[in-house]
């Protein structure tokens, strides 16, 4: 079985993540928080890593497996924020 750990370490090619880890609310959702410097970046980095062939063959089929539901949410964040975030 993939741990959280082990899809970040992964996808963190489309981007450093910031935060990642088991939800409070629900020990089975997890959250993934990712940084970018605009939209344009994140539509760029995330079209070309799942068009990838490392994506493809590589962890997509057991990540998929794992996610019931997902939720984009983007926001407009300023870096003393995301260094917040960092260090929980």
């Amino acid at each position: 079985m993939l741990s959280c750990d082990a899809i970040i370490i992964d996808t963190g090619r489309l981007t450093a993540a910031v935060a990642h880890g088991p939800s409070l609310h629900d020990e089975n959702t997890y959250y993934v928080i990712r940084r970018y410097d605009s939209l344009a970046q994140r539509e760029q980095m995330e079209d070309t890593y799942y068009a990838s062939d490392d994506w493809r063959k590589g962890p997509r089929k057991a990540i998929m497996a794992l996610i019931e539901s997902y939720t984009d949410i983007v926001f407009k964040l300023d870096e003393v924020t995301v260094q917040g975030l960092r260090q929980q």
